[in-house]
């Protein structure tokens, strides 16, 4: 059936009065002024739908959007002389290492006629898997707000000139010190040597009390070194050692080669902490206790071990679960692993008591000089008093913001 309907803008339009015909008669319509078109009479009697109205709103975002997304201009020039290496469109791989203090591995860079784009692992050597944090350090590439040139009281300055300036102050007889994080390089360390300053290791995690436990413990002022994958059952009182804690590249992949089910065995891991972790999210069994609970749980865990009683400030839900815990510890024996993720010195004491009673110790955790985590808070603290009375002439910071 055809359309009959017929619709009109007004009532001039359906009784065709001289004013519409005059109007309809030009081209051009004339110019009204503002308020003329706001007090006319006509407008109250007009409505526009809404399926009109959602048509020229659509169509107005989509307008502004276009025209605030305007591509740039990026212009393409080829080489004259390409260099052998390189070819437009494919990238290159550079195999190189990643440390920044807190984590250490072996990468591979991808790169796309020059510039890095991508880090990943290399699965060449087999030790250690980029994190978040070691894939995110690309970013640092294309900072724009970095420091091009020295700068001397925030004025642009020249090499010599800071040169000059660090060497005056070197030659005023005070602490002369450079603050670094844990250095590994075997050269930076000789470089660092040979200029004569002092030299202050300093971590954003410290790990001072597990160096100076293991003083204590094993004459050997260093971090220990977790083997977990010669460990049949590991118990964690607040260590993430799967995202935060330590040498967490390492452990994680040492860990995952006791979790194949192929195998024909698993390792078992048991987790006591406050907030839900990486850890804490892959335990067998996890159970939640309060940050002051850590050194509880682990003098509860050495008790039940030695046969000498359970801390009763404890829940029992607690309880139950170290119970469970150290049952699992007592079967997998010298394969049997315990950490503890807090900075304290009693409660890294009672860790290794743990773990030398379990005859852990030399088979799935060593104290041997590993060079990791030598920096050291208390003397980070006496050279802030040193600069607070003058007694400090030079600092030169490298790799580090404390």
């Amino acid at each position: 059936m055809a359309n009959t309907k017929r619709y009109w803008s007004g009532r001039d339009e359906l009784q065709e009065t001289e004013a519409f015909k005059k109007i309809q008669g030009q081209e051009f319509p004339e110019a009204q002024a503002v308020d003329e078109f706001l007090t006319d009479e006509r407008l109250e009697s007009t409505h526009t739908g809404r399926r009109d109205f959602l048509k020229f709103m659509g169509f107005s975002l989509t307008a502004a959007t276009l025209a605030a997304c305007e591509t740039p201009v990026v212009k393409s020039i080829p080489y004259t002389n390409k260099p052998e290496e390189v070819t437009p469109g494919v990238a290159n791989f550079y195999a190189s290492t990643y440390y920044d203090g807190q984590d250490y591995v072996n990468v591979l860079v991808k790169t796309r006629e020059g510039r890095p784009i991508f880090v990943k692992s290399n699965p060449k050597t087999g030790i250690g898997s980029a994190n978040a944090r070691v894939i995110a350090s690309v970013l640092t590439l294309y900072d724009s707000a970095r420091v091009a040139t020295p700068m001397i009281q925030g004025v642009p300055s020249s090499w010599p000139e800071l040169d000059k300036r660090v060497q005056m102050s070197i030659s005023q007889g005070n602490r002369n010190v450079v603050l670094t994080n844990t250095v590994l390089s075997p050269s930076a360390q000789r470089a660092i040597a040979l200029s004569g300053l002092e030299h202050i290791q300093y971590d954003a995690v410290d790990y001072g009390a597990f160096r100076e436990a293991a003083r204590l413990d094993y004459g050997r002022a260093a971090f220990p070194s977790y083997k977990f994958d010669q460990a049949k059952t590991v118990l964690s009182i607040g260590a993430d050692f799967l995202g935060t804690f330590a040498d967490s590249i390492f452990y994680e992949g040492n860990w995952t080669k006791t979790r194949v089910p192929e195998n024909g065995e698993m390792s078992r891991l048991h987790v006591f902490e406050t907030n839900m972790s990486l850890s804490g999210s892959n335990a067998d069994y996890r159970t939640r206790i309060k940050p002051s609970e850590h050194g509880k749980v682990a003098t509860a865990l050495l008790q039940i071990l030695r046969g000498t009683g359970e801390q009763s400030q404890l829940s029992q839900e607690v309880l139950a679960a170290i119970e469970k815990a150290a049952n699992d510890l007592k079967a997998a024996g010298k394969n049997a692993l315990v950490v503890a993720g807090s900075n304290d010195l009693h409660l890294q004491r009672v860790v290794n008591a743990i773990n030398e009673n379990l005859n852990a110790v030399g088979t799935t955790v060593f104290f041997e000089d590993n060079g990791l985590f030598e920096g050291s808070s208390k003397a980070l603290a006496q050279l802030t008093k040193d600069m607070a009375n003058g007694k400090l002439s030079t600092l030169i910071m490298a790799d580090c913001n404390p």
